[in-house]
């Protein structure tokens, strides 16, 4: 067997690489390796060193795109309502989300040349840095943002708190946080050198295990404090701010349809009743309060038709921002924070065998984190445009689905084709004449 450095052999199936540094500091493909035996460690092929490094480009372009629209239709709605909370944190998570995606696009290929053993890796120790920064504060400020809408949701819609006074009261704070503590934490990681390469992370990150680049030797260094509050706490407090806030969104609106579904009972009238106005009725998900009957609406412990439909759309439209956030990022925190486990005292040999084989154990993991943790913009676009595209199908049931997308993100540009527009109505004329679709269910009811 040939004793060149990263020369490939197989053994029983397995692929295993070399991870020693040649005497110039660079893995050179040539140069005699030191200590072959203690650093062979089983490694992916090129092929797939290759895939990692081009799906995150597919999804972060897919994500990049998805962010835009948010923020152009943010802006676009400016022209016809006031500016929102609702629109404040989308359109700061979506310029976030544009710093993460890009991150993630040009992460792998900007480790360092000198120590890394990746295929198309062509940069240095402060590109590494410099990603590892960006990693920190881009993609955790967009994470945070998502469970502070969580928290936006359950302020309108289970305490009926009107725009104006989240916007007065809290929407500093929500700014602050989720640009301040990812911000605050990056910094620190300049501070204490702690960016570097990760074997489980798409570009960056804290490093665990690296090679030296003046001793040329296997490092390992246990960053569980740091990597806690770099990234495990602030994922477990998001997921617990949307888990637990539309859990209770969730519980509330139960409970408000009992208590109609019991009056209704007691009054004799029919159950299905209305049963039309759903979520469909409402313009978007901003928030479900109405300040000129709020006082009215907590004194009777009851909510109007009109907010009850608004209530399910923002029920509907939190619970699916939890479901994006869970897609994208539950192989991630796998990745990061469970597989490498703890390292072994005394032996940085074997914790760097061990954590270099994680990604070659690990493969079809590696792959759809390289697919979802990119994706979070697109998926944030698609549930912001959900309102719009069913008010489009409800009121256009002609026009086609890529009709309707287009009407959503484009507004009254995009004309109809068929029929009347009555797009403008007011939800309550709307309900009193009909929209095709509305008169179509109310006649399959007789």
């Amino acid at each position: 067997m040939s004793q060149n450095s990263f020369e490939s052999y197989c053994t029983c199936g397995l692929h295993y690489k070399s991870a020693t540094m040649s005497p110039n500091n660079v893995f050179d493909r040539t140069d005699a390796t030191q200590n072959l035996s203690i650093y062979e460690y089983k490694q992916l092929s090129d092929g797939q060193q290759k895939l990692l490094a081009i799906l995150p480009i597919f999804s972060a372009f897919l994500s990049i795109f998805g962010s835009w629209i948010i923020i152009l239709m943010a802006f676009k709605s400016r022209r016809n309502k006031p500016w929102t909370p609702y629109h404040g944190l989308l359109v700061a998570m979506s310029l976030c989300d544009i710093l993460g995606s890009l991150t993630s696009a040009t992460g792998p290929f900007l480790y360092p040349k000198e120590t890394s053993d990746r295929i198309w890796a062509s940069g240095t120790s402060g590109t590494c840095t410099a990603i590892g920064f960006f990693n920190q504060f881009g993609s955790h400020s967009a994470m945070l943002y998502n469970g502070i809408l969580s928290i936006y949701f359950l302020l309108t819609a289970r305490f009926n708190i009107p725009n104006h006074e989240i916007a007065s009261r809290y929407e500093s704070t929500m700014h602050y946080l989720c640009l301040g503590y990812p911000l605050i934490t990056a910094f620190l990681g300049l501070f204490l050198d702690v960016y570097g390469e990760r074997s489980t992370t798409i570009g960056c990150w804290v490093s665990r295990c690296r090679i030296d680049y003046f001793s040329r030797e296997a490092v390992c260094e246990e960053h569980g404090l740091i990597e806690g509050f770099f990234g495990r706490y602030p994922v477990i407090a998001t997921l617990g701010m949307l888990v637990f806030g539309n859990l209770i969104i969730w519980i509330y609106l139960r409970d408000q349809m009992n208590k109609r579904r019991k009056r209704k009972i007691a009054a004799g009238l029919d159950l299905d009743e209305d049963s039309s106005d759903d979520e469909d009725s409402t313009e978007d998900g901003e928030g479900a309060a109405n300040p000129t009957t709020e006082g009215n609406n907590r004194a009777k412990d009851t909510i109007t038709p009109g907010q009850r439909r608004a209530l399910r759309l923002v029920s509907s439209q939190a619970f699916l921002f939890v479901g994006s956030f869970i897609l994208c990022n539950t192989v991630t925190f796998v990745l990061r924070y469970i597989l490498p486990g703890n390292l072994k005292k005394g032996d940085p040999v074997q914790n760097y065998i061990s954590d270099m084989e994680i990604p070659y154990n690990n493969y079809t993991l590696m792959v759809f984190q390289a697919m979802l943790f990119p994706l979070q913009g697109l998926l944030n676009m698609m549930i912001y445009v959900r309102p719009k595209y069913k008010n489009n199908r409800l009121y256009h049931c002609e026009e086609t689905r890529v009709w309707a997308i287009r009407r959503a993100i484009f507004g009254d540009a995009v004309a109809p084709t068929v029929g009347d527009d009555i797009s403008g109505h007011s939800v309550a004329s709307v309900m009193s004449i009909g929209s095709p679709k509305m008169l179509a269910a109310k006649n399959s009811r007789k």
